[in-house]
């Protein structure tokens, strides 16, 4: 909890963000319309901003320049920081976190039974996968890439993690993890994908990724 500088209340944080072109860190309260900025090196409040709304959990671009906020289940904001406004809502239920992939200039955010692609650049939605079904067994689950391989990795239903080219959107592959995929990271250079379980008292699943040129080659649990 992060006490509010304009009232004697404490708020629960939705996400933390760090923007590193500006050392500044970005937090989102759950219940209140502000966005703080902390000073990345004395942690003390820098500003804040009120963009009339309440968020859950949120994703920063690679230049500090925007955040991406999720109203849980009923939109997905677009804020300019030096604007210090909102410059884009999407009317998507979004459940997950945001995962921004800069390399393909591509927002990849989830609701029940569905995946979105938006346009980093616009933020217009480009493409809605029903045949890439995301879990929202719990809010806040991850979605990751893998930019070495171009595999996006999707909390999908039946405990599992679907592994989806990007190239092509298609599902190369959905390997069984165990139950309630919360976190989801990958080292690019190792190409192993760690996953979160929460109803397995946190156990870390360790997905060896790859780019298949047969069957046996495809991304697989690593023992």
């Amino acid at each position: 909890f992060i006490k509010s500088p304009r009232e004697d209340k404490h708020y629960p944080l939705a996400s933390i963000n760090l923007s590193k072109p500006h050392n500044t860190i970005y937090i989102v309260p759950v219940t209140y319309p502000y966005i703080w900025a902390l000073n990345g090196s004395s942690n003390k409040l820098a500003e804040e901003f009120n963009y009339k709304r309440k968020g859950t959990v949120s994703a920063i671009s690679e230049h500090g320049d925007f955040l991406y906020i999720v109203r849980a289940g009923e939109e997905f904001i677009k804020f300019d920081i030096k604007a210090k406004e909102v410059v884009s809502v999407l009317p998507i239920p979004v459940n997950s976190i945001p995962f921004i992939d800069e390399k393909n200039n591509l927002i990849f955010v989830a609701t029940s039974y569905k995946l979105y692609v938006i346009d980093l650049k616009t933020f217009k939605i480009k493409d809605e996968r029903e045949d890439i079904p995301f879990s929202a067994a719990i809010f806040g689950a991850s979605i990751a890439l893998n930019p070495t391989t171009n595999h996006l990795f999707v909390p999908t239903y039946n405990d599992s993690v679907s592994v989806v080219d990007v190239n092509t959107m298609k599902i190369i592959t959905t390997i069984k993890v165990g139950q309630t995929v919360k976190g989801i990271a990958v080292n690019s250079k190792t190409n192993k994908v760690y996953v979160t379980l929460v109803n397995e008292n946190n156990k870390v699943v360790v997905i060896q990724d790859s780019v298949p040129q047969t069957e046996e080659q495809k991304p697989k649990i690593k023992k």
